[in-house]
């Protein structure tokens, strides 16, 4: 029974690969949008401090 059980490990799931490479796809879309997100968050940290200097 473990023979059969590590031959079928060795056997590639075609829908596994699909998956993984929509995921790797998603993580790299968020990747991109966390880099944006950072620099808005830092252009309206500059922008913040000088409205609070103006005050």
């Amino acid at each position: 029974m473990d023979k059969a059980i590590e031959q079928q490990a060795g056997i590639i799931d075609p829908r596994k690969k699909i998956i993984d490479h929509a995921m790797e796809n998603q993580i790299s879309l968020l990747e991109q949008q966390v880099a944006s997100l950072k620099i808005e968050n830092g252009l309206l940290k500059k922008e913040n401090q000088k409205l609070k200097k103006a005050l």
